[in-house]
């Protein structure tokens, strides 16, 4: 196999690689070191907005914020391992209650960027619920990301957020990146370790692919994809 040429993010462009690592043919192979990143995803604030909005919508409008965060991680892992591709594209990270999406951690927390949009839709109150405040809608969301979105909340929705905790800490990803119990801090999840997690090795150079495929061509006709 040949090695790829490394591609960097553009200032428009929604995704971008980081290949200062390793090769892509180092992670294809047996010897792939894990929390090593090559791949990363451009995070999409209005998917984000919906997807957290329709599981609000499924659980009668109010959840517990961390199993909403589980929920959302769920939905991204199964996803990225069915279609080489995530639904909203947040970073991942270890902590002790588990793998965590930092943009939508921060958000709940009503920090970030994009908070103040965030805080006309979707509200943390002081006992730990996340509430819908208004429908930002779903029209982002292809048909695929709301049927795996709505699976994931049929199979786990009635855990409470700590059995749901309990849950990904069985995963292969958290297990290898979370070095201490009892730190309170985060350690990085790669989307490769994510991937290798379920199995789906093979889709790395699929995912690469898809992600080189969008870069250029919102480079060069300024697409969204």
């Amino acid at each position: 196999m040949k090695k790829r040429k490394n591609h960097h993010d553009s200032s428009d462009g929604r995704y971008f690689l980081e290949a200062k690592k390793y090769s892509l043919e180092n992670v294809s192979q047996k010897n792939y070191n894990w929390g090593m990143s090559q791949i990363k995803f451009r995070f999409n604030f209005p998917k984000a907005l919906q997807a957290t909005a329709w599981l609000l919508r499924l659980a009668g409008g109010r959840i517990r914020y961390i199993k909403l965060l589980k929920l959302l991680y769920i939905a991204e892992r199964e996803y990225l391992a069915e279609e080489a591709k995530m639904i909203f594209g947040d970073r991942v990270v270890a902590m002790k209650y588990g793998p965590v999406l930092t943009n939508v951690y921060d958000l709940i927390k009503s920090e970030g960027d994009y908070a103040e949009t965030w805080r006309e839709y979707i509200h943390k109150t002081s006992d730990y619920n996340v509430i819908l405040r208004s429908d930002p809608g779903y029209g982002d969301l292809c048909r695929a990301e709301t049927e795996k979105l709505t699976d994931v909340f049929e199979r786990y929705g009635k855990m409470d957020g700590f059995r749901l905790s309990e849950v990904t800490h069985q995963f292969p990803e958290w297990l290898r990146n979370y070095e201490d119990i009892a730190f309170s801090g985060s350690f990085p999840i790669s989307v490769e370790d994510i991937l290798c997690a379920q199995g789906k090795r093979e889709l790395i150079g699929r995912v690469i692919d898809h992600l080189e495929e969008v870069a250029w061509s919102e480079k060069l006709f300024g697409m969204q994809s």
